[in-house]
């Protein structure tokens, strides 16, 4: 091997690395990371899909038009349906949509038009942590803030009958 074509596979490597071309061992290790991935993907979703299949198995013979039409049963009863959670269902959405596709469209209107551009940086830095976010993360945060003065508040309410309670049986006791 010259030392002109030794020179060239070095600068080969040096551009390869400057450019982020990985080596061939990056790319055996990105391969095996990448099988392992996928092995534990599969492990988790067979015993997931199986269960679905057995589910709709089963109950594929039960699933007409009745049970999407009629109410659930009652305590004692027999068949029923699950109406009211699909009417449940599309009349929240109806509600979240009607109140947050106008106002939405109206933020959009005022930050495209009207806003000067430090307020529309800092409402596009909000939106895009929101995006960011699941909303089940904001949820729980929201309600642990707000229900942290009742919580207080309950146990308070909760130890005071505790409290004088005592002092009631002592007294009884001690006289």
């Amino acid at each position: 091997m010259s030392a002109a074509s030794d020179y060239s596979s070095r600068a080969q490597i040096a551009i390869a690395a400057i450019a982020g071309r990985p080596s061939s061992r990056q790319r055996l290790g990105e391969a095996f990371w990448t099988l392992l991935a996928g092995l534990f993907t599969v492990i988790a979703l067979v015993p997931l899909l199986l269960v679905i299949g057995y589910v709709l198995y089963r109950g594929f013979e039960r699933l007409d038009f009745e049970v999407f039409v009629s109410l659930p049963p009652t305590p004692l009863g027999e068949g029923g349906g699950f109406a009211n959670a699909l009417i449940g269902t599309v009349v929240m959405v109806g509600i979240g949509a009607g109140i947050s596709v106008p106002f939405g469209i109206l933020a959009a209107i005022y930050l495209v038009e009207f806003s000067p551009d430090r307020i529309a940086r800092w409402i596009r830095f909000a939106t895009n942590v929101l995006s960011g976010v699941p909303s089940i993360l904001i949820g729980v945060a929201l309600g642990w803030f707000f229900s942290s003065p009742t919580r207080f508040r309950s146990l308070f309410t909760i130890m005071l009958p505790l409290g004088s309670g005592r002092s009631v049986l002592r007294q009884t006791w001690m006289s």
